[in-house]
């Protein structure tokens, strides 16, 4: 059996861009549609696997985007 290390805080979330790489909706501060999802984001790095909150994460951005998108997804799914 082998340890393994999983890399986190390398993108770190934060509320100012003095403070981390990306904000709270994991979007890299200065950009308009580029976002981080990952461990990368975690300020700092639990001592279990983050698989879960990764997911919630990607889960969360993904109802975000949703929101944000000014065409839903059954307007295309209609087409």
């Amino acid at each position: 059996m082998t340890d393994a290390a999983h890399q986190m805080g390398t993108t770190r979330m934060a509320t100012r861009p003095e403070e981390g790489v990306v904000d709270t909706n994991c979007r890299v501060f200065g950009t308009e549609n580029l976002y981080v999802v990952s461990s990368a984001v975690f300020p700092t790095g639990p001592s279990y696997s983050p698989t879960f909150t990764i997911l919630a994460l990607a889960r969360r951005l993904g109802q975000h985007l949703l929101q944000a998108t000014p065409t839903s997804i059954t307007t295309l799914s209609s087409r």
